[in-house]
């Protein structure tokens, strides 16, 4: 037995410093991520009122599906990036239904792309948090028993702050996703009206 806990904790120990590496660039990557994020609401929020009051003209007063594309190209300034990117895109082919749905479900594939990432922080945060306390608890105890208190200090250290990170990095990614799949939910709904009047039928 004490061999078989032996292995067990020197397999923990090797997973020390790949944990807390991962963990590190785990947050480098949210930080820029999030960086990105507040760029998009930035830009969203200055182009919101122009946009739901085109929405709501677009509602109101349908136009013809042969000139949907036309009259949207001309706003693009003031859609959304997921919309801008399909318009531009379907009006290389504005006539050809099957274009026009691949054009589609690649939007809806860039935007669920967009979500992946924090959506694995928000399950990889926190499990490398916790990895990242666990694994130097050991260690601590043992200095306990040997009195070593400087070195059961710095396991501590490392214990909680990888804690904290671990949290934050799932807190912030778990922000990113709600609201932006909240964003994305309301530009897929626009782009299927409009791909509905474009393509009725399809």
């Amino acid at each position: 037995m004490p061999i078989l806990m032996e292995i067990l904790f020197q397999i923990t120990m090797v997973l020390k410093i790949p944990v807390v590496v991962c963990l590190l660039l785990l947050f480098a990557v949210i930080l820029f991520e999030t960086g990105m994020f507040l760029n998009e609401w930035v830009n969203r929020r200055a182009k919101s009122g122009q946009w739901e009051t085109f929405q709501d003209t677009f509602i109101l007063k349908p136009i013809t599906p042969a000139r949907i594309l036309e009259t949207l190209s001309g706003n693009l300034q003031i859609c959304p990036e997921t919309v801008a990117a399909f318009l531009e895109k379907a009006g290389e082919h504005p006539e050809n239904s099957a274009y026009l749905e691949k054009v589609f479900t690649d939007v809806e594939m860039e935007a669920a792309r967009r979500c992946r990432l924090v959506q694995l922080g928000v399950r990889l945060g926190p499990v490398l948090g916790l990895m990242g306390t666990l694994i130097p608890m050991g260690p601590a105890l043992m200095n306990i028993s040997t009195g070593n208190l400087e070195t059961m200090a710095q396991n501590l250290i490392m214990a909680f702050s990888t804690t904290v990170i671990g949290l934050l990095t799932g807190s912030v990614c778990l922000v990113i996703l709600v609201v932006r799949q909240h964003w994305y939910k309301m530009d897929i709904a626009f782009l299927d009206n409009l791909f509905q009047q474009i393509c009725p039928g399809v």
